[in-house]
């Protein structure tokens, strides 16, 4: 979830195994005479990062953002344990 938030500003990378998140939300404006008594949102930079227990498939990585919803949608990775390798003449 990710409300007030520019979509672009939102930044999404990936790796063998890690996807980092950052974005950021500004601070709310303030006028002299509207000063905000309480907000319950930060501003600034926000960061998350996950590692996944396998490889992802990099080419098939999916981001949205909706409403403040960020949904990222990743698959595995096929991971081969050998592979054949066939003679010359």
């Amino acid at each position: 979830e990710l409300p007030g938030v520019d979509r672009n500003s939102i930044d999404i990378k990936a790796t063998n195994r890690n996807l980092v998140i950052c974005a950021q939300r500004p601070a709310a404006s303030s006028d002299d005479n509207q000063i905000p008594l309480i907000s319950e949102f930060r501003s600034g930079t926000w960061s998350r990062s996950f590692r996944f227990p396998h490889n992802l498939d990099r080419d098939q990585i999916k981001a949205t953002y909706r409403d403040g919803i960020l949904e990222i949608t990743a698959g595995k990775a096929v991971e081969h344990t050998s592979v054949s390798v066939t003679l010359e003449d």
